[in-house]
């Protein structure tokens, strides 16, 4: 028996960030804040997939020629034309999504730091 499927990785990336928020929340309610950091880390890092994903997402459903590989801030732009949705990094919700791929950008290519002086 034949059957197709369709997989949409921001949904469940989405949830697993709205996880993280809700163990966050749970936390501070309780005032148990151990390893919160941790899941503020693994909420954010959720977020900034997420977004990612939408674009993509949106990107393949409605830009003409998608190119999957290009460059973030070039496909947040060319999904937003699309949409007739203007642009501008300097207002919200693209100074937060700038932010997002910030933050997710340094977790995923972290680099060792060194303090002090030789």
């Amino acid at each position: 028996m034949a059957h197709q499927a369709q997989i949409h990785p921001h949904h469940d990336l989405f949830n697993l960030a709205y996880y993280h928020l809700k163990v966050i929340e749970r936390k501070q309610i309780e005032e148990t804040t151990d390893s919160i950091a941790l899941d503020c880390m693994s909420c954010l890092l959720a977020l900034g997939l997420t977004v990612e994903a939408l674009i993509n997402f949106a990107g393949e459903v409605i830009v003409p020629s998608w190119k999957e590989r290009d460059n973030y801030h070039l496909k947040l732009v060319r999904v937003c034309e699309q949409l007739g949705y203007k642009f501008d990094e300097s207002k919200e919700p693209f100074q937060t999504l700038k932010e997002l791929k910030e933050i997710r950008d340094n977790m995923a290519h972290a680099k060792p730091k060194k303090r002090g002086s030789s």
